[in-house]
């Protein structure tokens, strides 16, 4: 008899602590992240976000989903699929001016190098001498509008002087193998990788920044979470720039990248080359970011990409970012009470 109660009693008490466990993971907000995997920054983050205790240690329970092309993921935000996506400039006014409700809510700095590149033996040798030439870059991209500002400051204009042609991504490196443009415009980390190869030579470049943007329909339902998840943002990036052999050894094996191509190209990023403890990390939308997002806000008007301009000033909020900041202090939150995961 002893036994039976002593069995029950412990059956009980098995599933006593089972629901209390799994009302206590309950009781953490629910976010769906979504990043890409060939991204550089952004790439490196998602994976931290991914393969540590960040998130739970802040209040979340996070459903993280890599994304290879930047359109899908976009997508996936529009349509409620995900809460919150790590893009750049030109593709997060997108759904903005198309009426999504999102706001912008950091940014994680430089994501490296748009660059125009032209064949080693090209006559090319500065961004003027492209007059009367054909470039290729993926339209709608933030290269795209890097590559349309260089080309003004060289003084040519696209459509009159250069001849610029909408090429996907994974088909313009061999469309200028091929001849069929004089020039491309690409990002790091493919910069990197065809001017180590001596494929491509460099003619100008200019960095291109992160943007994290995320559903209005979260926040108001979650101020909490999204406070929660700016801070585990700012954890995850002194993380990253704390253990960079290691995230850049986990960034690159799903973007199947050489770890050192990674590390050259992720030293344009200030915060992945100078943070030391959580407050250093700078995730704030200065006045300079602010800048860029206006203007790229125009370029997806005046390119006709979009009906009508993103109004940018009303899509941020600082202010989610100060609270968050108010929790974290370089005593409390540091690398060594991070645990990995998921390895």
């Amino acid at each position: 008899m002893r036994k039976i109660i002593s069995g029950i009693f412990s059956g009980i008490l098995f599933f006593t602590i089972l629901h209390l466990c799994y009302a206590a993971d309950k009781s953490k907000t629910l976010i769906r992240i979504a990043y890409p995997t060939a991204t550089l920054i952004n790439g490196q983050i998602g994976q931290v976000l991914l393969r540590t205790n960040i998130l739970k240690k802040n209040n979340l329970n996070g459903e993280v989903t890599g994304f290879l092309y930047g359109p899908p993921m976009m997508e996936a935000l529009v349509s409620n699929k995900v809460d919150v996506a790590f893009t750049s400039e030109v593709p997060a006014t997108l759904p903005l001016a198309q009426g999504h409700k999102a706001t912008i809510i950091a940014t994680l700095g430089s994501l490296g190098r748009s660059a125009i590149m032209v064949l080693p033996d090209s006559p090319v040798k500065q961004t003027r001498d492209l007059k009367g030439k054909k470039i290729g870059v993926p339209f709608g991209s933030s290269p795209h509008r890097n590559l349309l500002v260089m080309l003004r400051a060289a003084g040519l204009t696209a459509g009159k002087d250069v001849e610029v042609l909408n090429i996907g991504k994974d088909e313009v490196a061999s469309v200028l193998l091929k001849g069929g443009v004089d020039a491309i415009t690409i990002w790091d980390p493919a910069v990197e990788q065809y001017r180590q190869k001596n494929k491509f030579k460099i003619i100008e470049a200019q960095e291109y920044f992160s943007v994290v943007i995320m559903n209005n329909e979260f926040i108001e339902k979650n101020p909490q979470g999204a406070i929660n998840f700016l801070a585990a943002l700012k954890e995850a990036v002194l993380f990253m720039a704390t253990h960079k052999d290691e995230v850049n050894k986990w960034f690159g094996e799903i973007s199947r990248l050489d770890p050192e191509i990674i590390k050259i190209c992720s030293n344009f990023n200030s915060n992945y080359c100078n943070v030391k403890k959580i407050s250093d990390v700078d995730i704030a939308l200065s006045d300079d970011f602010l800048k860029e997002m206006k203007e790229s806000a125009e370029f997806t008007a005046t390119q006709k990409l979009v009906p009508q301009e993103a109004d940018i000033l009303k899509a941020i909020n600082p202010q989610l970012r100060l609270e968050a900041e108010k929790k974290l202090d370089d005593n409390t939150y540091g690398p060594s009470r991070v645990t990995i995961t998921n390895d």
